[in-house]
């Protein structure tokens, strides 16, 4: 998986809430318990669903965080608010885009 991957939404195999800024998953097909998206990780999987193609959400993402475009994992940013570096958010959500392919939220296509 990359970020030129494309996929599919299995939401029939997956159940989905949203509980205090935190959004809940729990696999239908299997007893693989239930995963919890913290509200950085919610807000990828959002994008995710509204995207067919990882580096489209990851795109929308990085200019609504206005992200860094250098190397670094982290950069204090001028307000004194932590940005994350471009290259650091795509690792996450290609790390959150393998975790839902895992429990069965996504599914990678062949074009």
């Amino acid at each position: 998986m990359d970020l030129n991957s494309r996929y599919k939404l299995c939401e029939r195999d997956v159940a989905e809430r949203e509980v205090s800024g935190s959004t809940l998953l729990v696999p239908v097909k299997e007893a693989a318990g239930i995963f919890e998206l913290n509200e950085m990780s919610s807000r990828i999987w959002q994008e995710i669903k509204r995207h067919t193609v990882l580096q489209n959400a990851c795109d929308v993402l990085v200019a609504e965080i206005e992200a860094v475009d250098d190397d670094s994992s982290i950069e204090q940013a001028a307000d004194g608010d932590e940005a994350y570096s471009r290259a650091a958010f795509q690792e996450d959500v290609l790390m959150i885009a393998s975790k839902l392919q895992e429990i069965g939220a996504i599914e990678i296509v062949q074009d």
